[in-house]
């Protein structure tokens, strides 16, 4: 009985483990110091495998906390709002010395001016502190920085302040169309959750862009199929009354109606109207009636079929 107790309960705990991505056996993981954490973790293999995606990923998330440093041994950066923030000192970026006195941390790596990410500035004794920084390539800035852009003579300003300049006209160009196409690909999945069949295909082509973008990143040769994609899409010719798309199966008829009865009976009316289909009924009667366009089509769900000898 006691040994059932143990396996059970050390199944728990690597369930646990897989579920919440842990770092460490359950042991192990209290015995270790920040310092210890810190060598296990560079020691180790890495906790995220895609970290230039990762990157990408955080800078899309903040995109005003962005910091610059003029040199590599400097320790104020300049933000939007401040010109004098220095990188929390608990942090693994803070220029720090081990015990045999040199140099351990990424600052050591830094040649010329370089650019942060942060999560936040707080005051600490009269010192503006960045938190959770990371650092960044000039490509990080240029693709993902900045809630508002302009352009200042020609090129390109982020949050009046970032000025972009690219070595060729080419990088320009290649950088003006990724903008746009990062601005518009959550357009596209906004209105594609009304299974709008030129906002899904405009998805599809966003998501075939960002893995091939992804994959460039990470150093990955892309997708064939993505790149055949982007290589052949079109805008889908939109004909009278069929501009929903039929893509669902049965399967997903739960997820469907959950979220049309989220849809007011005017918006429910629209998507019908789009489907041609009847719009009388109660709500009930719509939600059904577009769940089933949005599975089977126009012509709705097939006829049950009886066994002989019923009804």
């Amino acid at each position: 009985q006691e040994e059932q107790e143990e396996e059970q309960e050390q199944e728990a705990v690597e369930t646990y483990q897989e579920s919440a991505g842990a770092i460490f056996e359950a042991e192990d993981s209290s015995q270790l110091d920040y310092r210890e954490w810190l060598e296990e973790m560079r020691s180790g293999e890495k906790e995220v495998q895609d970290e230039k995606l990762l990157i990408a990923l955080l800078c899309a998330a903040y995109p005003a906390n962005f910091a610059y440093r003029h040199a590599p041994k400097h320790q104020r950066h300049c933000t939007s709002s401040a010109s004098n923030a220095v990188i929390q000192k608990n942090s693994v970026n803070y220029p720090m010395k081990n015990l045999e006195g040199t140099a351990e941390d990424i600052n050591e790596q830094l040649d010329g001016p370089s650019w942060w990410l942060y999560s936040d500035k707080r005051m600490f004794k009269g010192t503006l502190s960045l938190i959770d920084t990371t650092l960044l390539t000039p490509w990080d800035v240029a693709l993902f920085g900045g809630l508002r852009s302009r352009e200042v003579e020609g090129k390109i300003e982020l949050d009046n302040w970032i000025g972009i300049e690219a070595e060729e006209p080419s990088q320009e160009t290649l950088l003006r169309k990724l903008r746009a196409e990062l601005r518009q690909a959550p357009v596209w999945l906004s209105i594609a959750t009304s299974w709008d069949k030129v906002a899904a295909s405009g998805m599809n082509r966003s998501k075939a862009l960002f893995s091939v973008l992804g994959s460039i990143l990470m150093g990955h040769e892309p997708d064939e199929e993505s790149v055949e994609l982007l290589r052949k899409w079109k805008l889908p010719e939109i004909e009278d009354g069929k501009v929903l798309e039929a893509t669902a199966n049965e399967d997903d008829r739960v997820e469907i109606e959950e979220s049309l009865y989220k849809k007011t009976v005017a918006e429910l009316k629209v998507l019908l109207k789009e489907m041609n289909q009847p719009v009388s009924g109660r709500k009930a009667d719509l939600v059904t009636r577009c769940a089933d366009a949005l599975i089977y089509g126009e012509e709705g769900p097939p006829e049950p079929e009886w066994e002989e000898g019923e009804g």
